[in-house]
């Protein structure tokens, strides 16, 4: 299931009473805070917004993740449909100083590149034209009224608690700063509460270790 942005200009009316006409934000505005919510969700939460892709390798180590990546997060396959595996760069660089210039062939192991979230290196080098699967999070679109959130209806309460914080924290007003702190508030515990159950959902024995 999916939902549009309509669908929050909508909700977000009706919890900060701006249902008449003529109505007091306009959708222009509400959109444009539909879009800055979302691309904070994506700071915070790259998780949510993963795409997989093939991705062609040049000649050498250091690769780069998709134009439109954010960050990227795995490397899934290499060419020969193995799992790369990640490892430290700091540790390689000690045992192997010159493993750059080595014989180049398929990526057996792969490392993030220090203080650049969209570059990352093989191992071996590759001799390029090699096809890596790799996930990554993408940076969002400019979302318009009429257009469709590709994320699961379960975020919706989220991204509406952090448009109406966005749109009541502009009031200066005790009573709109107390309704955007409690919409602040209720936006960030959920995007939190959303990686503590992870470790439920996403664990092989159901989070039991993790509880521990």
């Amino acid at each position: 299931m999916s939902f549009t942005v309509a669908d929050l200009v909508t909700e977000a009316r009706e919890l900060l009473l701006d249902e008449l006409i003529p109505f007091r934000y306009s959708d222009d505005y509400i959109v444009r805070k539909v879009n800055q919510i979302l691309k904070r969700m994506l700071v915070v939460r790259p998780d949510l917004f993963i795409k997989v892709t093939t991705l062609v390798t040049v000649p050498g180590a250091l690769q780069s993740a998709p134009t439109e990546s954010m960050r990227l997060m795995d490397v899934l396959t290499n060419s020969l449909g193995q799992v790369p595996k990640e490892i430290d760069q700091q540790a390689i660089d000690v045992m192997f100083p010159k493993w750059r210039a080595g014989t180049a062939g398929p990526a057996t192991n792969w490392m993030r590149a220090a203080k650049d979230p969209n570059r990352f290196f093989v191992y071996p080098a590759s001799a390029g034209g090699e096809h890596l699967t790799v996930a990554y999070a993408q940076t969002l679109p400019g979302y318009a009224k009429a257009d469709v959130v590709a994320l699961s209806d379960a975020y919706f309460p989220v991204i509406l608690d952090g448009v109406c914080w966005l749109m009541e924290s502009l009031d200066a007003e005790h009573v709109e700063s107390g309704r955007a702190r409690m919409f602040q508030e209720s936006y960030t515990t959920a995007l939190a509460s959303g990686l503590l159950s992870r470790k439920i959902a996403d664990a092989p024995d159901g989070g039991v270790s993790a509880s521990k």
